[in-house]
């Protein structure tokens, strides 16, 4: 089984560590859920890391129960994140179509997402995600993918998640 069809989720909560292991058939398909581990949590209040020793031990100990039930050592996981330390904000980018033809281009959609990212935000926090909502193509609002479509200005309203850079630094430290 090749590591790309084995997906790791890691949930770090205030009472409860918990992991999910799946496993993808085929590259569209659903991940399959082949195995669970859970501890108690230890090292963290209200969401936040108070004690990285405490927190790698409940980490480990429910990586350890997903990895017995699977018999798949964890490379690399998702980690959630929440809590008050995690922020969203609306945010809107703009910018002009790159081709001569007008042909909006997969480079074009990336540019346009991160204009949007181009926001003031405090130096303590980092952005984590970039959600695109909706793109706007010469003032035709709605548009859910406008790769292949023609325009002279792409517009895009974006979700963005921002967090603590000190909560985030503390929690990679902890996997």
């Amino acid at each position: 089984m090749s590591a790309d069809q084995i997906l790791v989720g890691l949930d770090v909560g205030t009472t409860t560590i918990r992991v999910v292991v799946g496993k993808r058939e085929a590259e569209n398909a659903p991940p399959s859920i082949i195995g669970v581990g859970e501890a108690p949590s230890a090292g963290i209040r209200r969401g936040v890391i108070v004690d990285i020793e405490e927190a790698v031990s409940a980490i480990s100990t429910a990586l350890e129960k997903a990895e017995r039930m699977t018999g798949i050592a964890t490379e690399h996981a998702v980690v959630s994140v929440g809590g008050a330390h995690v922020a969203s904000l609306e945010s809107h980018g703009v910018i002009a179509i790159s081709r001569a033809d007008g042909e909006i281009t997969e480079n074009d959609v990336v540019r346009v997402i991160d204009a949007s990212q181009a926001i003031q935000i405090p130096t303590n926090r980092e952005i984590l995600h970039v959600i695109p909502k909706a793109f706007t193509v010469d003032g035709q609002s709605g548009i859910k993918d406008p790769v292949g479509m023609t325009g002279i200005r792409l517009e895009v309203d974006s979700q963005i998640i921002e967090a603590s850079i000190p909560f985030i630094k503390n929690l990679t430290k902890c996997v």
